[in-house]
């Protein structure tokens, strides 16, 4: 599947390349380009026992559209930029 993960289902003109790095890729406005997303809970997987995301910097929006699994499976979670952010919103919601 290609698409970004998000808080919710769309297409976003967002997906920007790094030429020095292949392995990172962000979110930036690129008008010809669009890329669809898609949301973690509405996988609905069966079981799920960690969670590892790695999204320069969109993780706050993944997590945001995984709440519903996180509070279902209690998944050991990974992030590389755990933000006050993720912390405070995973804190309250889960």
């Amino acid at each position: 599947m290609q698409a970004a993960l998000d808080e919710k289902n769309r297409f976003v003109q967002v997906l920007h390349r790094s030429h020095e790095n292949v392995g990172m890729h962000q979110v930036r406005p690129i008008e010809d380009l669009a890329v669809p997303t898609v949301v973690i809970d509405q996988m609905k997987f069966p079981r799920l026992d960690l969670l590892w995301l790695d999204i320069e910097d969109y993780e706050i929006h993944a997590f945001r559209g995984a709440i519903e699994t996180i509070n279902r499976c209690r998944p050991l979670i990974m992030c590389e930029n755990p933000t006050e952010d993720i912390q405070q919103l995973l804190y309250e919601e889960c």
